[in-house]
């Protein structure tokens, strides 16, 4: 065609092979679809949520109550008045950082696009994330920190539930949220079975789910991802705080290590934050009946 100069030319098509596309690997590219990369739209409950948030710019103690011995009562004398003596101990809060870095080629940070979103979704939303380990300080805390339920005449993995969420009602505490191990919670409150008939026999009115959250006589029932089976705590949230020291913070650069002569970028994510409660008594820590 180059040498063209008029007339009538007949031209013969070459055949398309493989080869006119480079390697197979590149053929192959061009007949095949790569759909973008699937998010999981589930957002699990973050228990920083549950618990009232503070800020904490310096070293942080509180004065935790302990028991109360007496209590006050009608007086006509002319005995002494009722005594009543409450202890309170002073209590250091740690406030600790929780990080994650990961490292990867800049030509792979340039070429693939969904990785600029990703990376950071990895390091903060994962289950290998940094809001995973913020809620396993969480629970690490309130299992050092619980006060033991206990009681005989209670049969099952609900009833235990309920009867720990009305001593905090005797106690002039306000239950506010269940935290259950995932697979207990299906066990236990939302495939609860009759061990005769195998029927669901949920009591009529107890359990209630209000955009799809569910509700156990008005209290918050939380599936929580890394609470030991078994294990369940009633909570009145209001009597304990989560500390935020410093947000989340992500940053990437190419001066850690030989990222600059290896043309690498890390990334990392941090934050230092604490967790604490003013009242033991608040946390009560449920060990369900096996069923």
């Amino acid at each position: 065609m180059k040498n063209y100069s008029g007339g009538a030319v007949k031209l013969v098509e070459k055949a398309i092979t493989v080869a006119d596309f480079g390697t197979a690997a590149d053929y192959a590219s061009l007949t095949s679809q790569t759909l973008p990369l699937y998010n999981n739209p589930y957002s699990p409950i973050y228990l920083r949520n549950i618990f009232p948030n503070v800020a904490s710019s310096g070293a942080l103690s509180i004065w935790k109550r302990g028991t109360i011995t007496g209590a006050a009562a009608i007086w006509t004398g002319p005995d002494a008045k009722p005594d009543v003596k409450a202890v309170w101990t002073k209590e250091s809060v740690n406030v600790d950082w929780i990080a994650g870095t990961t490292t990867v080629p800049r030509d792979v940070l340039d070429d693939v696009q969904f990785l600029s979103t990703e990376i950071p979704n990895m390091l903060i939303y994962s289950a290998s994330g940094i809001m995973a380990a913020e809620n396993a300080m969480i629970l690490a805390y309130l299992n050092a920190n619980s006060t033991a339920f206990t009681d005989a005449t209670l049969l099952n993995g609900l009833e235990e539930l309920l009867g720990a969420a009305f001593q905090l009602t005797g106690q002039y505490m306000q239950p506010t949220h269940m935290l259950v191990n995932v697979q207990d919670y299906l066990k236990y409150l939302v495939l609860n079975k009759a061990s005769g008939s195998g029927e669901y026999d949920t009591p009529d009115g107890k359990i209630a789910f209000v955009g799809n959250q569910m509700f156990i006589n008005n209290l918050i029932a939380v599936p929580t991802p890394g609470l030991v089976a078994g294990t369940a705590y009633v909570i009145d949230a209001g009597q304990s705080r989560f500390v935020n020291r410093m947000n989340i913070e992500l940053k990437m650069s190419d001066e850690h290590a030989d990222n600059f002569v290896q043309n690498m970028i890390t990334f990392r994510a941090e934050e230092r934050v604490g967790f604490f409660t003013y009242n033991n008594a608040s946390i009560l820590k449920v060990t369900l009946t096996v069923v």
